[in-house]
């Protein structure tokens, strides 16, 4: 398994790539100890090898301690931890081969961030954070190192400035071609956007309420790891007229077969009825 942090995602979003490398599920735990309903999974996963995310400020040393005693049966613990989160992301990184993809996003934007950590660890791709207008330096480590042939960026100009841009091609030596920015007006057009990007053809979607982010860091783990989408949607709905009811009427008239349609989270995060109407503008009509 994969352990972040439960309130500060930063590090959860590189362990995104790390858990499908892994196949491996993330698991949100709070600072300082571990809670109990993570207890209860790990002891129903029985895990032979545990990935911490993050220095003590993510997961103390005394919350590691209780989940070495609650996994007694293995010794294979290893953390991932730098000075920031900017360098445990460049940390998580160095795992993957030269030559591969990367994704980057803006540390302080989750809601963008999510939708690429989960197509690129789809595609066998690391994730790296940034600020908005400087490339910090254990990002622009961890470029110079992989070598990547593409980049993808999360969001737009306002999250990820075009200087930020330019100092991703120096680093990189890549053309702004090769730089791929998959934006939109709002968080759900940008997962709408990233899907086209990743996942062109496809016949079954995970949906996640695109506010809730333990469920959507946790779902993108599930769809990587099964290659399928994850498509973030506003807490209502598809509102008529809005860009999500647009994206699934267009996804199922392309379709060659009926799309099925895997909710992620409680009935709180998606109602029933929310389902159903989705479910109607996928159906083939």
């Amino acid at each position: 398994v994969v352990l972040a942090n439960a309130q500060d995602y930063s590090d959860a979003l590189a362990g995104v790539s790390l858990a499908r490398k892994y196949k491996a599920p993330l698991l949100l735990n709070p600072q300082e100890k571990l809670d109990v309903r993570v207890k209860a999974s790990l002891l129903d996963l029985k895990p032979l090898k545990v990935v911490i995310m993050g220095g003590e400020n993510a997961i103390s040393t005394q919350a590691e301690q209780e989940i070495r005693e609650t996994l007694y049966w293995t010794q294979d613990f290893e953390r991932i931890a730098g000075n920031d989160k900017y360098e445990t992301a460049a940390l998580a990184a160095s795992q993957f081969p030269e030559g591969c993809g990367v994704a980057i996003v803006n540390a302080d934007d989750i809601p963008d961030a999510v939708s690429l950590a989960s197509a690129a660890a789809a595609k066998g791709y690391p994730l790296l954070l940034t600020d908005r207008n400087s490339l910090p330096s254990a990002t622009a480590d961890a470029l110079r190192q992989i070598c990547p042939t593409t980049v993808y960026l999360a969001g737009g100009k306002q999250v990820i400035s075009e200087e930020l841009v330019e100092q991703i091609a120096e680093a990189t030596g890549l053309t702004s071609d090769q730089i791929r920015r998959l934006d939109g007006k709002n968080r759900y057009e940008t997962a709408a956007c990233v899907l086209d990007t990743f996942h062109p053809e496809f016949c079954k979607m995970y949906v996640v309420n695109g506010t809730a982010y333990p469920d959507a860091l946790a779902g993108a783990v599930l769809a990587a790891c099964q290659n399928t989408p994850l498509l973030l949607i506003p807490p209502q709905g598809p509102t008529v007229g809005s860009h999500t009811e647009k994206y699934l009427e267009c996804l199922a008239a392309k379709a060659k077969d009926e799309i099925e349609l895997k909710v992620i989270g409680s009935q709180e995060a998606i109602s029933d009825r929310c389902i159903l109407k989705m479910k109607h503008l996928l159906a083939k009509k």
